[in-house]
């Protein structure tokens, strides 16, 4: 027996059934949102849509797949003590070749923000995770800009 674990509990697993989900998880946003949530958190993203139920939830500016909520959300309910943590764990930023040192400068501030960082805090956490991704991953972020995902759906 497969038993699903955090979000994939509930899970809908027919198009039907996530249409259905959508429809009564909605809260204001559009399907399409909604269904990038549920995508990207599962039957979880329920949590996420009430967080940004407060309309103070706008599309990064240097990667508009995420928004300043879900950051927001991630920080305060995800465990996220470092940037690090935001960016391997609990977001795709590592996995997709979207990095660039403008984005994790904005992470920080929108992660910062929830976690009482200053600027000096957050340029500390954005150096500590370039050099991260540089040493265990090979990734050489530097401080130019790639382009962005694609948008968030239209709330």
């Amino acid at each position: 027996m497969k038993t699903p674990i955090g979000g994939g509990k509930g899970f809908p697993r027919t198009d039907a059934s996530r249409a259905q989900w959508i429809s009564q998880h909605r809260s204001g946003l559009s399907s399409a949102r909604t269904g990038q949530l549920l995508e990207r958190y599962g039957t979880r993203a329920q949590e996420v849509i009430e967080a940004l139920a407060d309309g103070h939830d706008e599309a990064l500016d240097f990667d508009a797949d995420f928004t300043t909520g879900e950051i927001r959300y991630l920080a305060q309910h995800e465990s996220v003590v470092h940037l690090i943590d935001l960016v391997l764990r609990r977001t795709n930023h590592a996995f997709t070749g979207g990095l660039s040192r403008e984005l994790l400068e904005e992470l920080a501030e929108h992660t910062g923000a929830v976690l009482g960082w200053d600027e000096a805090k957050r340029a500390q956490e954005v150096d500590a995770t370039i050099a991260h991704l540089k040493d265990y991953n090979g990734v050489d972020v530097g401080g130019t800009s790639v382009q962005a995902p694609t948008a968030v759906p239209a709330s």
